[in-house]
């Protein structure tokens, strides 16, 4: 009996690590949910992100063109497609030196969309800037940094920071 084990340790030992194998193969999937039984669920929100938008196949088009649609979208929809539409035209806002005009756009924006809510803060700090609110603009970088630090917009926001206490050679001189 004891010889006939000795013969097979090496097929108990291979049985015995391929069990393990499987195993963490197992775990590993399921951590990664490979076994969901029905991946194109999503939730409720995340289904309208996906939906067609008429708002982002006019993101394409220069601002001039697409102005008057997404003020009629800004203005007539609630909900994603509205909020896509108010971020797109402050955006536009500002690039043309508007940004008083973005500020009533932006306004309580980042808690409605709230996928974008990092963005929509660094955009209004930036339209606050380009009307001369430094003081609120600071508040708002501020604001973005802290509640979300791991942001891509609060890296940006930390360059504005820091642009804005960096002294220039004209501040030297006088």
């Amino acid at each position: 009996m004891l010889k006939t084990l000795k013969n097979r340790w090496p097929l108990v030992a291979l049985a015995g690590i391929s069990t393990l194998s499987v195993g963490i193969a197992v775990v590993l999937l399921k951590t990664t949910d490979a076994f969901n039984p029905n991946p194109a669920v999503v939730s409720p929100q995340s289904a309208d992100e996906l939906a067609p938008s008429a708002v982002l196949a006019l993101a394409s088009q220069p601002p001039a063109t697409r102005s008057a649609a997404l003020s009629a979208i800004a203005e007539q929809e609630r909900g994603i497609e509205g909020d896509r539409a108010r971020y797109l035209l402050a955006t536009d806002l500002i690039n043309q030196g508007k940004g008083g005009s973005a500020l009533s756009l932006l306004e309580k924006l980042e808690g409605q969309y709230d996928s974008m809510a990092p963005y929509i803060l660094l955009t209004k700090a930036q339209a606050q800037a380009a009307a001369g609110q430094a003081a609120a603009a600071l508040n708002t970088w501020n604001r973005l940094i802290a509640e979300y630090p791991g942001s891509a917009a609060a890296a940006e926001a930390l360059y504005q920071l820091g642009a804005q206490s960096i002294p220039t050679d004209s501040d030297a001189t006088t």
